[in-house]
């Protein structure tokens, strides 16, 4: 008897028995039945729909889709679109990464620093004592140290 408890359809079908047969005794099957009958005529109702309203009304549920998504509000804060600044003399740029089931709160990546004439990307802390320097050949930016440290 465990072993049918455990089958989703056969205990379906006993509690289904058990819920028929407590109706019959407390004379609630009339309502029972009547509520199954007008479920079972609703379900099965044949519903004569045009079919110039199945042809340009799909297409425009469709075409509706883009534009609803665009009404429903953004639910990232608005300092996320805050993505780039320039900070002593350099232009920097990042990527806020959303909060998930490890961390509460947003956290910013991809932090990258870009040269302010070519926009190339800077090399960090060379061992020469520049701070940062541009990678390309033909851009001369470069920053000391105690430039940006007095």
């Amino acid at each position: 008897m465990r072993n049918v408890w455990k089958d989703p359809v056969w205990s379906s079908v006993i509690a289904g028995l058990i819920l028929a047969i407590g109706q019959l005794f407390f004379g609630l099957w009339g309502y029972v039945s009547v509520g199954a009958g007008w479920l079972w005529s609703t379900i099965t109702a044949n519903v004569p729909i045009p079919l110039w309203l199945i042809i340009t009304g799909i297409p425009i549920l469709i075409l509706l889709i883009p534009v609803i998504t665009r009404l429903i509000p953004d639910k990232e804060p608005n300092f996320t679109k805050y993505t780039r600044d320039h900070i002593l003399g350099i232009d920097w740029s990042w990527k806020w990464i959303p909060p998930n089931k490890v961390r509460t709160e947003y956290k910013f990546d991809e932090l990258t620093p870009r040269c302010p004439t070519c926009k190339s990307a800077l090399n960090i802390d060379d061992y020469d004592g520049r701070l940062v320097y541009c990678i390309n050949d033909s851009c001369k930016v470069s920053a000391n140290k105690s430039a940006l440290y007095p």
